[in-house]
């Protein structure tokens, strides 16, 4: 049995085929398709799976203009900006000057004085002021950042939220090193952080059971005032001694 928080696949097919077609509802909730179709912790096997991924991204760009300006609304399309300049939205089979023509409408759409003003506006709950942070800084390596320094700023994720980049890190160290998992016997299923705890970084490690039926353990990795390259560093050595599922 699956535990843990992204869809099944049929559930990605379901939510994208509706952000493809705006007859399944209004723009400012069929928009809404490719935020709801990833999941907390960027389980991006599952959404490269989806073949109409790149017509959901466009359907998303043609109704951005209708949305209310709100951080949840900024938060979308600048994680779709994000993901399509360097992250898993890249790699979509999108053909000439598709990808590019979705880039131009979400990035206007966000330069409006009324978006832009958006993440300027902190709030009483933690979670907004979390929230309304990393948009300002996401927003100038996503928006504004010169084509010369954006070239230079994609391998670089200083920007990120600490929690985020210690998970980055982990997974890159996973790569080098994918023995830290399989001597163990688990996998890497995906990595981030928690949707409530944002300073807390999660590992999904998949294993299976004795009956053959994955298995999910979320490895949770609180904020400890360390440096995330210290945090990721002391996550490895970890894994390269103990099975986390009995530390």
């Amino acid at each position: 049995m699956w535990r843990g928080g992204w869809p099944r696949p049929s559930g990605w097919r379901s939510c994208w085929r509706r952000a493809c077609h705006p007859a399944a509802g209004p723009p400012r909730s069929w928009s809404r398709g490719p935020a709801d179709c990833c999941s907390a912790w960027d389980y991006r096997p599952e959404i490269l799976s989806y073949p109409d991924a790149a017509r959901a991204y466009e359907a998303l760009a043609r109704g951005a203009g209708l949305l209310t300006p709100s951080l949840d609304h900024y938060a979308l399309l600048l994680s779709a900006v994000q993901e399509l300049r360097t992250g898993s939205g890249m790699v979509h089979d999108w053909g000439p000057g598709r990808r590019q023509a979705v880039l131009a409408l979400l990035t206007a759409v966000l330069d409006r004085p009324e978006w832009q003003a958006v993440p300027d506006r902190d709030g009483d709950d933690p979670g907004v002021r979390w929230r309304a942070g990393w948009a300002r800084r996401a927003r100038a390596q996503a928006l504004y950042a010169p084509d010369a320094s954006r070239a230079r700023a994609e391998g670089d994720d200083t920007w990120a939220w600490p929690a985020r980049r210690v998970a980055r890190l982990i997974t890159a160290g996973l790569r080098a090193r994918p023995d830290l998992l399989t001597r163990w016997g688990l996998r890497l299923g995906w990595s981030g952080t928690d949707f409530r705890e944002p300073d807390e970084t999660v590992l999904s490690l998949l294993y299976d059971a004795e009956d053959g039926i994955p298995q999910q353990f979320l490895w949770r990795l609180p904020e400890d005032g360390t440096p995330p390259r210290g945090r990721a560093a002391a996550a490895l050595h970890r894994l390269a001694t103990v099975d986390p599922r009995t530390a």
